[in-house]
């Protein structure tokens, strides 16, 4: 019975003692780190580089301490009491002994609590430890700003989907997720947008752009404009590249999404616009009428770009035969170019017509194009000479004008709108060819006026006094054509010069400038007023707005 007794004693130090060793702590440090393992569990990384994380874990801590002490002299107690009946027993037949197995539990408690004091005391020293550490990096974060030298702490940005244009000028709102904490103060100009290029998957920091500092909007959003990275006055060597993107606070890196953020740039798509859109046309049926619109090229490339880029045109299948001889003209290294086209109304459709031309504008070396439209809206009707504009003067008003001509042979000399608005282009296409007669309409109030010239006359004849025959000027009123005459001996009757459109009389009686944005009609009262010869006294012939369609033509009276 007593080696029963020694054996049980044996067991039960070997189970205290196995019970201390299995939930002795331990201390680890790993990359700046601190793990505690408890028995065969480890804690939670304590991050030492944030007191605000790292003190729940203490708490956390010693509460798992103070619990450890708990149950530690709780299965002290419990063993202790299985086996005491059994340990008297034997006691009392153990007589031989020199030490009672009394003697050898209250030994082995008396071991177990000093083993217990020792545990609880190294656990308090870690605490202590951990504690040290913590309140150090605290307190090197407060000091340096936290980071390094070239990295930002904080949150990563979220990650977006963008393209850009490689000229840049585009607005780029970066956001962050909720928590996140930017210095939103407009006084703070510390955010920055950074992208570096990428050549086959790698990036070359010798190409970057930066843009400049701006303020966050709010604590977790700011926008900058995103840095050109072509040249305006050079088109990009690739078409479409790509790059990564960076944010800066106060030129230090800040975190990126998992896998970084990666934008693309495109280059610039070239597009025009029209003079006019939608354009009011008016021809005789059943014949080509000419016709003209002004383009703008819209490409940031400047010259280069004005010569890379190419123009075509189509229209609806049907109108194959209504609308052709489409052209494009004007100077490649300008933005400003010109469509011609002829319409050839049917005979026996509506006098009425909306018709379109689709333009297609591309870049040669990059292949990018867009298409425009151009609405186009006919009236057929009959013009007064040949290549005129149909339907500025009725049948009736169209008689008058043959009979005091004495000739119903016109033909068109000049038209701003097919042969530019230049009163020197004029000159050179009427001056010298006979008489002539000018036809205008306002596109503000729709008043149809205009005067002939009986001589043949060129730019260099400057004033003409006395013209032989006199001039007349007519203006539309009521349905019928009134007529002006001069007076017998009326000096200053012409003033043909290569600055002026066509002008009769000092002062002037009828008059437009070089270009056609300043016209006049005076009032001499021996003949006219104003008001009944062109509505208004001054106006904008080429830039006035309207429905009635501007007009000016100098026809050849044959």
């Amino acid at each position: 019975m007593t080696t029963m007794a020694a054996t049980t004693t044996l067991g039960l130090v070997l189970a205290l003692a196995a019970l201390a060793a299995a939930k002795q702590p331990r201390l680890e440090t790993k990359d700046g780190h601190v793990y505690i393992t408890t028995g065969e569990s480890t804690q939670n990384v304590t991050d030492l580089l944030s007191i605000t994380k790292a003190g729940p874990l203490f708490k956390d801590q010693e509460g798992k301490l103070d619990e450890l002490g708990r149950v530690q002299e709780g299965k002290l107690t419990e063993l202790k009491n299985a086996v005491t009946g059994q340990i008297r027993s034997v006691n009392r037949r153990s007589t031989n002994n020199t030490k009672s197995v009394t003697d050898l539990l209250e030994e082995l408690t008396s071991q177990g609590k000093a083993s217990l004091e020792v545990n609880v005391a190294f656990n308090a020293a870690i605490v202590a430890q951990v504690k040290r550490l913590a309140d150090a990096a605290d307190a090197e974060k407060t000091s340096t700003g936290g980071g390094t030298p070239t990295k930002a702490a904080g949150a990563a940005f979220n990650p977006f989907a963008a393209s850009f244009s490689s000229l840049g000028g585009d607005t780029l709102r970066v956001t962050f997720p909720k928590g996140a904490e930017l210095i939103a103060d407009p006084r703070v100009k510390m955010y920055q947008c950074k992208f570096t290029y990428i050549k086959d998957k790698k990036l070359d920091t010798t190409k970057t752009r930066t843009s400049a500092a701006v303020a966050a909007e709010t604590e977790r959003t700011f926008s900058c404009v995103v840095p050109a990275w072509a040249d305006k006055s050079n088109m990009p060597e690739d078409p479409n590249f790509t790059t990564n993107f960076e944010v800066l606070e106060n030129s230090r890196s800040m975190p990126a999404p998992s896998g970084g953020q990666v934008v693309k740039w495109t280059p610039e798509i070239p597009s025009l616009k029209f003079g006019t859109n939608p354009l009011s046309i008016s021809g005789e049926a059943g014949k080509a009428n000419k016709f003209s619109v002004d383009l703008s090229v819209l490409y940031a490339y400047g010259e280069v770009g004005y010569q890379d880029v190419r123009f075509s045109a189509a229209t609806d299948k049907a109108w194959g035969s209504i609308i052709t001889q489409i052209k494009f003209s004007g100077a490649t290294t300008s933005a400003k170019r010109k469509m011609e086209f002829s319409v050839t109304h049917p005979t026996s459709a509506k006098k009425e017509a909306a018709y379109w031309i689709d333009v297609t504008i591309s870049s040669a070396k990059f292949k990018l194009s867009t298409k425009h439209r151009l609405n186009v809206g006919f009236k057929a009707g009959t013009a007064i000479g040949k290549g005129g504009t149909a339907s500025v003067l009725t049948q009736g008003q169209m008689s008058q004008l043959y009979s005091r001509l004495g000739s119903t042979n016109l033909e068109l000399c000049f038209n701003p709108k097919l042969h530019g608005f230049s009163s020197s282009t004029m000159h050179s296409r009427c001056d010298n060819r006979g008489k002539t007669l000018t036809l205008m309409r306002r596109n503000s109030n729709g008043k149809v006026f205009g005067g002939v010239v009986l001589q043949n006359l060129n730019k260099d004849s400057r004033w003409v006094h006395d013209a032989n025959p006199t001039p007349w000027l007519f203006t539309v009123t009521s349905g019928n054509v009134k007529f002006f005459n001069y007076r017998s001996g009326r000096r200053h009757t012409y003033y043909m010069n290569n600055g002026y459109g066509m002008t009769w009389g000092g002062g002037h009686d009828l008059y437009c400038n070089s270009d056609f944005t300043s016209c006049n009609a005076n009032p001499y009262s021996f003949w006219h007023n104003s008001g009944e010869m062109a509505g208004t006294q001054n106006w904008k012939h080429k830039n006035e707005g309207g429905s009635h369609g501007m007009v000016y033509e100098v026809f050849l009276i044959k």
